[in-house]
């Protein structure tokens, strides 16, 4: 339990060479600054049981976490400042779960290569919010994202890269609210100032995807189970690979558009089911 605020000076790191200890790290209304990482090798949760939930980290330098094990993050704040890139990076075969967490970021709020759970979080960005791969050695490893609750909002992008299933909540970009990202949809709403979701591939069964000035989907193949997909200004949705509507409803603008494929030798179009 910490007991007043620490700077960070010097790198800190939980361990459990043996993987059988659980350990629980309460912030406990404080803030944690400082130019150096919280590195966790073990399975760690991390809380804020005061009363006015408080605390909060401000990295200054370096991420505030990196995470190569398994972490819970409960009722604690991220500010986040110019100086860093992330301010969580969880790399490959780890396992993330938010609940209650809060992010006010000024770059990229996480940075995710693993298995990732979104109870409930509140999240703002100025670039791309969450950044659902990791590129080491020119090798891409992608995330998975289960979203189950929470808002998620950025200038640029909600979510980029790897897998999302979304059941609830906000994803909202002021240019595209995924992108890259292989999305399914049950309910909520993915809104983009540009596209909704963009790229990746998507499978739509409930909730609602948002393109304000060009397509509601744009990119990848796409199925629409049900839900609303919709581009005002553009395409319900343009697609290079095969477009399936088969319920909900899909309104735009310029309707549905299958997108003109080519190779070396000739081109083609896909089809609409």
């Amino acid at each position: 339990v910490v007991i007043k605020d620490a700077d960070l000076r010097f790198g800190q790191e939980f361990v459990d060479p043996e993987n059988k200890k659980k350990v629980t790290f309460d912030i406990n209304g404080h803030t944690i600054t400082g130019t150096q990482t919280i590195v966790n090798n073990t399975t760690l949760t991390i809380v804020d049981s005061s009363e006015g939930k408080t605390g909060k980290f401000k990295p200054g330098r370096v991420e505030a976490i990196v995470n190569y094990k398994s972490m819970t993050i409960e009722d604690v704040m991220f500010e986040g400042t110019s100086g860093i890139e992330q301010v969580i990076l969880s790399y490959m075969n780890s396992t993330t779960v938010l609940k209650g967490t809060k992010f006010n970021t000024v770059k990229i709020g996480i940075r995710n290569a693993g298995t990732m759970t979104i109870e409930d979080v509140e999240m703002t960005s100025t670039t791309t919010a969450i950044q659902n791969n990791y590129h080491i050695n020119y090798t891409t490893y992608s995330g998975s994202i289960n979203m189950k609750a929470g808002t998620i909002r950025s200038t640029n992008t909600g979510i980029s890269g790897g897998n999302l299933t979304m059941h609830s909540g906000l994803i909202e970009g002021g240019e595209y609210g995924t992108s890259g990202t292989y999305v399914t949809l049950n309910d909520g709403l993915i809104d983009g100032g540009r596209v909704g979701i963009n790229g990746g591939g998507s499978t739509v069964n409930g909730g609602k995807v948002l393109g304000r000035s060009e397509d509601g989907i744009h990119g990848g193949t796409v199925t629409v189970n049900g839900g609303y997909v919709h581009g005002p200004n553009g395409e319900g949705v343009s697609a290079e690979g095969n477009i399936y509507v088969n319920g909900g409803k899909v309104e735009g603008k310029r309707g549905i558009l299958n997108l003109r494929q080519c190779n070396y030798a000739y081109c083609w179009f896909n089809n609409i089911y």
